[in-house]
Protein backbone atom coordinates (compact mmCIF):
# COMPACT_ATOMS: atom_id res chain seq x y z
CA UNK A 1 0.00 0.00 0.00
CA UNK A 2 2.91 2.36 0.81
CA UNK A 3 4.31 1.87 -2.72
CA UNK A 4 0.95 2.55 -4.27
CA UNK A 5 0.47 5.69 -2.16
CA UNK A 6 3.88 6.96 -3.26
CA UNK A 7 2.96 6.36 -6.90
CA UNK A 8 -0.26 8.36 -6.49
CA UNK A 9 1.64 11.21 -4.84
CA UNK A 10 4.05 11.36 -7.81
CA UNK A 11 1.16 11.50 -10.28
CA UNK A 12 -0.53 14.28 -8.32
CA UNK A 13 2.66 16.35 -8.08
CA UNK A 14 3.29 15.90 -11.83
CA UNK A 15 -0.22 17.05 -12.66
CA UNK A 16 0.10 20.07 -10.39
CA UNK A 17 3.44 21.13 -11.91
CA UNK A 18 2.08 20.74 -15.48
CA UNK A 19 -0.97 22.80 -14.57
CA UNK A 20 1.23 25.54 -13.10
CA UNK A 21 3.48 25.67 -16.16
CA UNK A 22 0.47 25.88 -18.50
CA UNK A 23 -0.97 28.73 -16.46
CA UNK A 24 2.37 30.60 -16.63
CA UNK A 25 2.56 30.16 -20.37
CA UNK A 26 -1.00 31.44 -20.83
CA UNK A 27 -0.22 34.47 -18.68
CA UNK A 28 2.91 35.31 -20.66
CA UNK A 29 1.05 34.87 -23.98
CA UNK A 30 -1.43 37.53 -22.96
CA UNK A 31 1.43 40.08 -22.86
CA UNK A 32 2.74 39.15 -26.34
CA UNK A 33 1.66 41.23 -29.35
CA UNK A 34 -0.71 39.66 -31.85
CA UNK A 35 0.85 37.99 -34.88
CA UNK A 36 0.99 40.68 -37.59
CA UNK A 37 -0.55 40.27 -41.01
CA UNK A 38 2.04 39.10 -43.51
CA UNK A 39 1.91 41.20 -46.68
CA UNK A 40 1.84 39.14 -49.84
CA UNK A 41 0.82 35.95 -48.00
CA UNK A 42 -1.18 33.26 -49.74
CA UNK A 43 -4.49 34.47 -48.33
CA UNK A 44 -3.90 37.99 -49.69
CA UNK A 45 -1.51 37.74 -52.61
CA UNK A 46 -0.74 40.85 -54.64
CA UNK A 47 -1.82 41.03 -58.25
CA UNK A 48 1.25 40.45 -60.43
CA UNK A 49 -0.02 42.98 -63.01
CA UNK A 50 1.35 46.46 -62.33
CA UNK A 51 -1.39 48.30 -64.29
CA UNK A 52 1.25 50.11 -66.31
CA UNK A 53 0.23 51.81 -69.56
CA UNK A 54 3.84 52.49 -70.55
CA UNK A 55 6.31 50.51 -72.65
CA UNK A 56 10.02 51.16 -73.12
CA UNK A 57 11.02 51.01 -76.79
CA UNK A 58 14.49 51.13 -78.30
CA UNK A 59 13.65 53.52 -81.14
CA UNK A 60 15.91 53.86 -84.17
CA UNK A 61 15.17 56.63 -86.70
CA UNK A 62 17.65 57.04 -89.55
CA UNK A 63 17.61 59.92 -92.04
CA UNK A 64 21.32 59.61 -92.78
CA UNK A 65 20.67 58.70 -96.44
CA UNK A 66 19.35 62.23 -96.91
CA UNK A 67 21.25 65.50 -96.86
CA UNK A 68 19.69 66.90 -93.70
CA UNK A 69 21.80 70.02 -93.07
CA UNK A 70 21.73 69.35 -89.35
CA UNK A 71 19.37 67.64 -86.86
CA UNK A 72 15.98 66.48 -88.10
CA UNK A 73 12.93 67.10 -85.92
CA UNK A 74 10.58 64.11 -86.13
CA UNK A 75 7.25 63.08 -84.66
CA UNK A 76 5.90 59.63 -83.79
CA UNK A 77 2.20 58.79 -84.29
CA UNK A 78 -0.07 55.77 -84.00
CA UNK A 79 -2.21 57.01 -86.91
CA UNK A 80 -1.27 58.41 -90.30
CA UNK A 81 -0.72 62.14 -89.62
CA UNK A 82 -1.05 63.20 -93.25
CA UNK A 83 -4.39 63.99 -94.81
CA UNK A 84 -3.06 62.73 -98.15
CA UNK A 85 0.10 61.16 -99.49
CA UNK A 86 0.61 63.31 -102.58
CA UNK A 87 4.27 64.31 -102.45
CA UNK A 88 3.44 67.65 -104.04
CA UNK A 89 0.71 68.63 -101.57
CA UNK A 90 1.21 66.97 -98.20
CA UNK A 91 -0.94 68.34 -95.38
CA UNK A 92 -1.04 67.51 -91.70
CA UNK A 93 -4.19 66.10 -90.16
CA UNK A 94 -4.43 68.33 -87.08
CA UNK A 95 -6.72 65.83 -85.33
CA UNK A 96 -3.91 63.26 -85.16
CA UNK A 97 -1.61 64.00 -82.23
CA UNK A 98 1.96 62.74 -81.81
CA UNK A 99 2.86 60.43 -78.95
CA UNK A 100 6.54 61.39 -79.06
CA UNK A 101 8.72 64.12 -80.62
CA UNK A 102 12.49 64.56 -80.75
CA UNK A 103 15.54 65.53 -82.77
CA UNK A 104 18.09 63.32 -84.48
CA UNK A 105 21.80 64.09 -84.20
CA UNK A 106 23.57 66.28 -86.74
CA UNK A 107 23.87 63.33 -89.12
CA UNK A 108 20.15 62.52 -89.10
CA UNK A 109 20.37 59.53 -86.73
CA UNK A 110 18.42 58.87 -83.55
CA UNK A 111 18.73 55.83 -81.29
CA UNK A 112 17.47 55.81 -77.73
CA UNK A 113 15.15 54.00 -75.34
CA UNK A 114 11.95 56.04 -75.13
CA UNK A 115 8.68 55.65 -73.24
CA UNK A 116 5.59 55.19 -75.41
CA UNK A 117 2.00 54.24 -74.56
CA UNK A 118 1.56 50.46 -74.39
CA UNK A 119 -1.00 50.55 -77.20
CA UNK A 120 1.58 51.90 -79.68
CA UNK A 121 2.33 48.91 -81.94
CA UNK A 122 2.41 50.28 -85.48
CA UNK A 123 4.25 53.59 -85.70
CA UNK A 124 4.08 56.39 -88.24
CA UNK A 125 7.12 58.67 -88.15
CA UNK A 126 7.07 61.96 -90.02
CA UNK A 127 8.80 65.31 -90.15
CA UNK A 128 7.89 68.77 -91.33
CA UNK A 129 11.60 69.44 -91.68
CA UNK A 130 11.68 70.49 -95.33
CA UNK A 131 15.27 69.28 -95.66
CA UNK A 132 13.82 65.78 -95.99
CA UNK A 133 10.76 66.49 -98.11
CA UNK A 134 8.23 65.51 -95.40
CA UNK A 135 8.23 61.82 -96.16
CA UNK A 136 6.30 59.33 -94.03
CA UNK A 137 8.02 56.33 -92.45
CA UNK A 138 6.30 53.31 -90.90
CA UNK A 139 7.50 50.58 -88.55
CA UNK A 140 6.28 48.11 -85.94
CA UNK A 141 7.25 47.68 -82.30
CA UNK A 142 8.58 44.15 -81.88
CA UNK A 143 10.15 42.83 -78.69
CA UNK A 144 10.71 46.35 -77.42
CA UNK A 145 12.37 47.59 -80.63
CA UNK A 146 11.25 49.78 -83.54
CA UNK A 147 13.37 50.93 -86.46
CA UNK A 148 12.73 53.07 -89.56
CA UNK A 149 15.17 54.14 -92.26
CA UNK A 150 14.52 56.91 -94.77
CA UNK A 151 15.46 56.03 -98.34
CA UNK A 152 15.07 57.64 -101.81
CA UNK A 153 14.28 61.07 -100.43
CA UNK A 154 14.45 64.05 -102.71
CA UNK A 155 17.38 66.34 -101.95
CA UNK A 156 16.26 69.77 -100.79
CA UNK A 157 18.61 72.80 -100.80
CA UNK A 158 19.65 74.22 -97.44
CA UNK A 159 17.09 76.74 -96.10
CA UNK A 160 17.77 80.46 -96.25
CA UNK A 161 16.08 81.10 -92.89
CA UNK A 162 17.46 79.21 -89.86
CA UNK A 163 14.95 77.23 -87.79
CA UNK A 164 13.57 78.64 -84.52
CA UNK A 165 13.46 77.04 -81.08
CA UNK A 166 10.88 74.27 -80.91
CA UNK A 167 8.75 72.95 -78.04
CA UNK A 168 7.36 69.44 -77.69
CA UNK A 169 5.07 67.99 -75.04
CA UNK A 170 3.57 64.74 -73.77
CA UNK A 171 0.53 64.34 -71.53
CA UNK A 172 -0.33 61.80 -68.82
CA UNK A 173 -3.24 61.48 -66.39
CA UNK A 174 -2.76 60.31 -62.78
CA UNK A 175 -5.84 59.06 -60.91
CA UNK A 176 -5.90 58.17 -57.20
CA UNK A 177 -8.21 56.54 -54.66
CA UNK A 178 -7.93 58.40 -51.35
CA UNK A 179 -9.10 55.65 -48.97
CA UNK A 180 -5.99 53.42 -49.22
CA UNK A 181 -5.38 50.90 -47.71
CA UNK A 182 -9.14 50.36 -47.83
CA UNK A 183 -10.27 49.10 -51.24
CA UNK A 184 -12.37 52.15 -52.13
CA UNK A 185 -15.05 52.32 -54.81
CA UNK A 186 -12.63 52.36 -57.78
CA UNK A 187 -14.16 55.37 -59.43
CA UNK A 188 -10.56 56.70 -59.50
CA UNK A 189 -11.70 60.31 -59.24
CA UNK A 190 -10.77 61.24 -55.67
CA UNK A 191 -7.70 63.01 -57.04
CA UNK A 192 -7.02 63.39 -60.76
CA UNK A 193 -3.88 65.14 -62.02
CA UNK A 194 -3.37 66.27 -65.60
CA UNK A 195 0.44 66.13 -66.01
CA UNK A 196 2.06 67.75 -69.03
CA UNK A 197 5.81 67.57 -69.75
CA UNK A 198 7.11 70.23 -72.13
CA UNK A 199 10.63 70.24 -73.60
CA UNK A 200 12.20 73.23 -75.34
CA UNK A 201 14.93 72.64 -77.95
CA UNK A 202 17.29 75.30 -79.29
CA UNK A 203 17.99 75.72 -83.01
CA UNK A 204 20.66 73.01 -82.81
CA UNK A 205 18.21 70.44 -81.50
CA UNK A 206 19.60 70.54 -77.94
CA UNK A 207 17.41 70.79 -74.83
CA UNK A 208 17.60 74.05 -72.90
CA UNK A 209 14.48 73.89 -70.72
CA UNK A 210 11.89 71.47 -69.32
CA UNK A 211 8.55 72.42 -67.81
CA UNK A 212 6.08 70.22 -65.94
CA UNK A 213 2.47 71.39 -65.62
CA UNK A 214 0.23 69.66 -63.04
CA UNK A 215 -3.46 70.61 -62.95
CA UNK A 216 -5.70 69.22 -60.21
CA UNK A 217 -9.22 67.79 -60.52
CA UNK A 218 -11.50 65.66 -58.35
CA UNK A 219 -15.09 64.61 -57.99
CA UNK A 220 -16.92 64.82 -54.65
CA UNK A 221 -14.70 63.82 -51.69
CA UNK A 222 -14.87 64.18 -47.93
CA UNK A 223 -11.21 63.60 -47.07
CA UNK A 224 -8.55 66.31 -47.25
CA UNK A 225 -5.56 65.25 -49.32
CA UNK A 226 -2.40 66.98 -50.53
CA UNK A 227 -0.43 66.75 -53.77
CA UNK A 228 3.33 66.24 -53.99
CA UNK A 229 5.89 65.01 -56.49
CA UNK A 230 9.34 63.50 -56.55
CA UNK A 231 11.67 65.10 -59.11
CA UNK A 232 14.21 62.76 -60.70
CA UNK A 233 17.04 64.38 -62.67
CA UNK A 234 19.93 62.82 -64.58
CA UNK A 235 21.61 66.18 -65.19
CA UNK A 236 21.49 68.87 -62.53
CA UNK A 237 19.69 71.99 -63.84
CA UNK A 238 21.12 75.38 -63.03
CA UNK A 239 17.63 76.66 -62.22
CA UNK A 240 14.53 75.07 -60.68
CA UNK A 241 11.46 77.23 -60.09
CA UNK A 242 7.83 76.63 -59.13
CA UNK A 243 4.94 78.85 -60.19
CA UNK A 244 1.18 78.40 -60.12
CA UNK A 245 -1.82 79.50 -62.16
CA UNK A 246 -5.06 79.98 -60.26
CA UNK A 247 -8.36 78.64 -61.68
CA UNK A 248 -9.92 80.95 -64.26
CA UNK A 249 -6.61 82.81 -64.61
CA UNK A 250 -3.81 82.75 -67.17
CA UNK A 251 -1.20 84.54 -65.07
CA UNK A 252 1.56 82.53 -63.41
CA UNK A 253 2.51 83.69 -59.90
CA UNK A 254 5.08 82.50 -57.38
CA UNK A 255 4.00 79.33 -55.59
CA UNK A 256 4.33 78.47 -51.91
CA UNK A 257 5.67 74.95 -51.43
CA UNK A 258 7.81 72.79 -49.16
CA UNK A 259 10.87 70.94 -50.44
CA UNK A 260 12.52 67.98 -48.75
CA UNK A 261 15.32 66.51 -50.82
CA UNK A 262 13.86 65.54 -54.20
CA UNK A 263 10.27 65.83 -52.94
CA UNK A 264 8.16 68.94 -53.57
CA UNK A 265 4.97 69.31 -51.50
CA UNK A 266 2.76 71.52 -53.68
CA UNK A 267 -0.37 71.73 -51.53
CA UNK A 268 -1.73 70.01 -48.43
CA UNK A 269 -5.35 70.52 -49.50
CA UNK A 270 -6.32 69.80 -53.09
CA UNK A 271 -10.01 70.51 -52.36
CA UNK A 272 -9.10 74.11 -51.62
CA UNK A 273 -7.18 74.49 -54.90
CA UNK A 274 -9.11 72.47 -57.49
CA UNK A 275 -8.26 73.63 -60.98
CA UNK A 276 -4.92 75.13 -59.95
CA UNK A 277 -1.98 74.44 -62.26
CA UNK A 278 1.43 73.99 -60.63
CA UNK A 279 4.40 74.72 -62.90
CA UNK A 280 7.82 73.18 -62.28
CA UNK A 281 10.47 74.72 -64.55
CA UNK A 282 14.01 73.44 -65.10
CA UNK A 283 16.69 75.31 -67.07
CA UNK A 284 20.10 74.05 -68.19
CA UNK A 285 23.19 76.22 -68.59
CA UNK A 286 24.70 73.53 -70.79
CA UNK A 287 22.02 72.18 -73.15
CA UNK A 288 21.17 68.48 -72.92
CA UNK A 289 22.31 66.57 -75.99
CA UNK A 290 19.69 63.82 -75.76
CA UNK A 291 16.14 63.32 -74.53
CA UNK A 292 17.47 60.39 -72.51
CA UNK A 293 18.97 63.01 -70.17
CA UNK A 294 15.67 64.71 -69.37
CA UNK A 295 14.02 64.72 -65.95
CA UNK A 296 10.93 62.85 -64.78
CA UNK A 297 8.38 63.33 -62.01
CA UNK A 298 6.44 60.98 -59.76
CA UNK A 299 3.23 62.68 -58.55
CA UNK A 300 1.57 61.23 -55.44
CA UNK A 301 -1.02 62.20 -52.85
CA UNK A 302 -0.36 62.49 -49.13
CA UNK A 303 -1.61 63.51 -45.70
CA UNK A 304 0.73 64.71 -43.00
CA UNK A 305 0.66 62.68 -39.77
CA UNK A 306 3.18 64.49 -37.61
CA UNK A 307 6.66 63.40 -38.63
CA UNK A 308 5.30 60.77 -41.00
CA UNK A 309 3.00 60.72 -44.02
CA UNK A 310 0.12 58.70 -45.34
CA UNK A 311 0.90 58.41 -49.08
CA UNK A 312 -0.54 56.80 -52.20
CA UNK A 313 1.61 56.22 -55.29
CA UNK A 314 0.96 54.31 -58.50
CA UNK A 315 1.39 50.51 -58.15
CA UNK A 316 4.88 49.30 -57.22
CA UNK A 317 6.30 52.83 -56.93
CA UNK A 318 8.32 53.32 -53.75
CA UNK A 319 7.09 55.92 -51.24
CA UNK A 320 9.18 58.68 -49.69
CA UNK A 321 11.29 58.20 -46.56
CA UNK A 322 8.48 59.84 -44.54
CA UNK A 323 5.96 57.10 -45.33
CA UNK A 324 4.16 55.59 -42.33
CA UNK A 325 4.91 51.89 -42.80
CA UNK A 326 2.19 50.82 -40.35
CA UNK A 327 -0.30 50.92 -43.23
CA UNK A 328 1.39 48.16 -45.21
CA UNK A 329 -0.64 44.96 -45.31
CA UNK A 330 -3.68 46.54 -43.68
CA UNK A 331 -7.20 46.13 -45.10
CA UNK A 332 -6.95 45.61 -48.87
CA UNK A 333 -3.25 46.46 -49.25
CA UNK A 334 -0.67 43.80 -50.15
CA UNK A 335 2.51 45.88 -49.93
CA UNK A 336 5.68 44.01 -49.00
CA UNK A 337 8.64 46.36 -48.41
CA UNK A 338 11.03 43.40 -48.17
CA UNK A 339 10.40 42.84 -51.90
CA UNK A 340 10.17 46.54 -52.80
CA UNK A 341 6.48 45.98 -53.51
CA UNK A 342 4.23 48.90 -52.68
CA UNK A 343 0.61 50.01 -53.17
CA UNK A 344 -0.56 46.73 -54.69
CA UNK A 345 -3.65 44.62 -54.04
CA UNK A 346 -5.62 41.66 -55.25
CA UNK A 347 -8.13 41.86 -58.06
CA UNK A 348 -8.68 44.00 -61.13
CA UNK A 349 -8.61 47.51 -59.69
CA UNK A 350 -5.53 49.41 -58.45
CA UNK A 351 -5.28 52.16 -55.84
CA UNK A 352 -3.89 54.53 -58.50
CA UNK A 353 -3.21 54.71 -62.23
CA UNK A 354 -0.93 56.58 -64.61
CA UNK A 355 -2.48 56.75 -68.09
CA UNK A 356 0.21 57.45 -70.69
CA UNK A 357 -0.77 59.89 -73.42
CA UNK A 358 -4.27 60.49 -72.02
CA UNK A 359 -6.35 63.65 -72.46
CA UNK A 360 -8.16 65.16 -69.47
CA UNK A 361 -11.23 65.97 -71.59
CA UNK A 362 -12.08 62.26 -71.72
CA UNK A 363 -12.36 62.19 -67.92
CA UNK A 364 -14.22 65.48 -67.60
CA UNK A 365 -17.06 63.81 -69.46
CA UNK A 366 -16.95 60.58 -67.44
CA UNK A 367 -15.52 60.02 -63.94
CA UNK A 368 -15.26 63.73 -63.10
CA UNK A 369 -18.97 64.43 -63.58
CA UNK A 370 -20.67 64.85 -60.20
CA UNK A 371 -23.46 62.38 -61.01
CA UNK A 372 -20.82 59.70 -61.70
CA UNK A 373 -19.33 59.73 -58.23
CA UNK A 374 -18.72 56.22 -56.78
CA UNK A 375 -19.31 54.47 -60.11
CA UNK A 376 -16.36 52.14 -60.97
CA UNK A 377 -14.22 53.25 -63.88
CA UNK A 378 -15.08 50.22 -66.03
CA UNK A 379 -18.66 51.44 -66.30
CA UNK A 380 -17.42 54.26 -68.52
CA UNK A 381 -14.54 52.46 -70.23
CA UNK A 382 -15.78 49.00 -71.30
CA UNK A 383 -12.32 47.78 -72.30
CA UNK A 384 -10.90 48.33 -68.82
CA UNK A 385 -11.74 44.94 -67.31
CA UNK A 386 -10.48 42.98 -70.33
CA UNK A 387 -7.23 44.95 -70.10
CA UNK A 388 -6.89 44.28 -66.38
CA UNK A 389 -7.85 40.60 -66.51
CA UNK A 390 -5.43 39.98 -69.39
CA UNK A 391 -2.57 41.59 -67.49
CA UNK A 392 -2.35 44.41 -70.01
CA UNK A 393 -2.20 42.20 -73.11
CA UNK A 394 -5.52 43.30 -74.63
CA UNK A 395 -7.45 46.59 -74.91
CA UNK A 396 -4.31 48.59 -74.19
CA UNK A 397 -5.98 51.76 -75.45
CA UNK A 398 -9.07 51.30 -73.26
CA UNK A 399 -8.81 54.79 -71.77
CA UNK A 400 -9.06 56.34 -75.23
CA UNK A 401 -12.44 54.68 -75.83
CA UNK A 402 -15.18 55.72 -73.44
CA UNK A 403 -18.70 54.29 -73.60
Amino acid sequence: MDSFSGFLREICWGFAIATLLTACNDASNKDMPAEPDIPGSAWKAANSFDFSTVQKVNLNVDYSHVRTYGPVFFRVFTENPFSNEDDTDIKWNEDVKPIYEDYTDDNGRFNAVVELPSYARHLYIATDNFYTGMKLLEGDVRNGNASVVAENYQIIPAPETPPANKKTSTNDIYAFEDTWPDKGDYDLNDVVVDAKHEIEFNTEGKIIKETFYLTTYQNYVELTTGLALTLNTKVTPNYVGIMRIEPESTDAVMATFTKEGKVYYLTDNIKREIGTTYILELKYATPLTSSSETASIQPFIYRSEGYLNWEVHIPKEAPTVKMNSNYYGKDDDCSDPTRNLYFVRQGNYPFALCLKGADIDTFKETILKRENESIPIDQFFPGYLDWSISGGETNQDWYLKRY
